[in-house]
């Protein structure tokens, strides 16, 4: 399997793109909540140095996020992404995540294909509204490479991937500070957890 970054892309171009940068089923890795966090960070009005680093200054427009996933995905890959939206689901009531059947109500659309630069998968601002110096994003779309992933069953480095995007959707930064690999969903590289209390108290002080 190829070793790859996590890149969000916010493009200026045809899709109205912002700036670059970039049921029987195994348990989630991401359900395992890290216990890495600092005490400070607990607090949601009074962000953490940790906290302060998953921050991009972007976030969604919208604490309803409806996700979409192309049913022509290949059916390891849909799980994947099921299973991650019910983990974001479970670790913080600050926003709500559904999967929709609609493409045409979603903000969040989830597709297949390949990506170059040995990349697992990219997440772009498929339309934003300005805020300040920063974006509220309005919609996205998260594109997964299925050549680095199972496609006929589910996996939890699948399940880390989509969690990881779904980071991304709400406002997270890749993450390369290594002192930080185990305490982040966002680390940039093959994740090495899954969602922990430092992304839960990012995304409860966004939003």
């Amino acid at each position: 399997m190829k070793k790859a970054k996590f890149t969000q892309i916010f493009l200026v171009g045809l899709l109205a793109l912002s700036v670059v940068n970039s049921g029987n089923i195994v348990n989630a890795a991401s359900n395992v909540i890290s216990n890495t966090t600092s005490k400070a960070a607990n607090n949601v009005n009074v962000p953490s140095k940790i906290t302060k680093q998953l921050l991009t200054g972007d976030k969604f427009n919208s604490k309803t996020v409806k996700v979409f996933i192309e049913p022509n995905n290949p059916a390891g890959i849909q799980q994947d992404i099921q299973l991650a939206v019910k983990d974001w689901s479970q670790a913080t009531n600050h926003v709500k995540f559904e999967i929709v059947h609609d493409r045409n109500v979603a903000n969040v659309r989830f597709t297949t294909g390949q990506i170059s630069y040995f990349r697992n998968a990219l997440t772009f601002q498929d339309q934003t509204t300005p805020n300040g110096n920063h974006v509220l994003i309005d919609r996205a779309v998260v594109k997964i490479d299925p050549q680095n992933f199972d496609q006929t069953k589910v996996s939890n480095f699948g399940i880390r991937v989509a969690s990881h995007e779904l980071g991304h959707v709400l406002g997270l930064a890749d993450v390369k500070n290594t002192n930080l690999k185990y305490s982040t969903i966002m680390w940039y590289h093959d994740p090495a957890v899954g969602i922990t209390q430092n992304d839960i108290n990012a995304i409860n002080y966004l939003y």
